[in-house]
C-alpha cells in the first residue's frame, strides 16, 4: 500500500482524493414547479416547468475535465450531409451522362433517385466508421477521468499529485487527459 504525502510540503493531513473533492463540492439539482399563466383577465392555465443545473464550486470546476466525454454524431449533420450528398451525387450523374440522356430538371430528378440510396450508403459507413471512433475515445475519456479522481489534491499546496507527476490543477487535469492507457499503467 502507498502512502500518500504531498510532494510540495511532505504532508498528508490536507490531503483527500480528486474524485472526493469534486463529488463533496457538486452538487445537482433538479426539480419541477407549476407555472401560472396569466393574462390580462386573471389566471388563463397552469403549466409545469422543468428545471436542474449542476453547481460547482471554483476548486471542483478547475479539478474536472476542460473537454467534454466524447459523443455522437448529431442527426441533423447525417441527415444534412445525406440530402448534400445525394443532390451532389445526381448533379454529378446529370453532368456526367447528360449528352445520353439529355437535359433537364427532370432528368437531375431522375438521377437524384440514384443518388439517395448511393449517397445514404456512403453517409451509413461514415456513420459506422466515427461511432467506432468515438467509442474507443468515450472508453479512453472514461479512463482518464477514472485515473484523475484516483490522484490525490493537497489543499494546502494547492496541487494534484499522482504517483509521478505533480502540478496546479490547471496544469494536470489537461495532462491527465493527454495519456494513453500504457501511460496510465492501464491495458488496451
Amino acid at each position: 500500500m502507498i502512502h500518500w504525502e504531498c510532494p510540495a510540503c511532505g504532508g498528508n493531513d490536507a490531503i483527500q482524493r480528486v474524485g472526493a473533492v469534486v463529488g463533496s463540492q457538486t452538487s445537482d439539482t433538479s426539480g419541477m414547479a407549476l407555472t401560472y399563466v396569466g393574462g390580462d383577465h386573471g389566471i388563463l392555465g397552469v403549466a409545469p416547468s422543468v428545471y436542474g443545473g449542476v453547481n460547482a464550486s471554483r476548486l471542483a470546476q478547475r479539478l474536472s475535465p476542460y473537454t467534454m466525454r466524447p459523443g455522437n454524431i448529431h442527426p441533423f449533420w447525417i441527415y444534412s450531409s445525406w440530402l448534400l450528398g445525394s443532390v451532389g451525387c445526381a448533379m454529378w450523374l446529370n453532368n456526367r451522362f447528360s449528352p445520353h440522356v439529355g437535359d433537364g430538371l427532370m432528368t437531375t430528378f431522375l438521377w437524384m433517385a440514384a443518388g439517395i440510396p448511393i449517397a445514404g450508403l456512403t453517409v451509413f459507413l461514415l456513420h459506422l466508421m466515427h461511432e467506432f471512433e468515438q467509442r474507443h475515445a468515450r472508453r479512453l475519456w472514461h479512463t482518464q477521468w477514472a485515473y484523475l479522481n484516483d490522484c490525490y489534491y493537497c489543499f494546502r499546496d494547492d496541487i494534484v499529485f499522482d504517483v509521478t507527476h505533480h502540478g496546479r490543477p490547471e496544469d494536470f487535469v489537461p495532462h491527465v487527459f493527454s495519456l494513453s492507457y500504457e501511460e496510465m499503467g492501464y491495458e488496451e
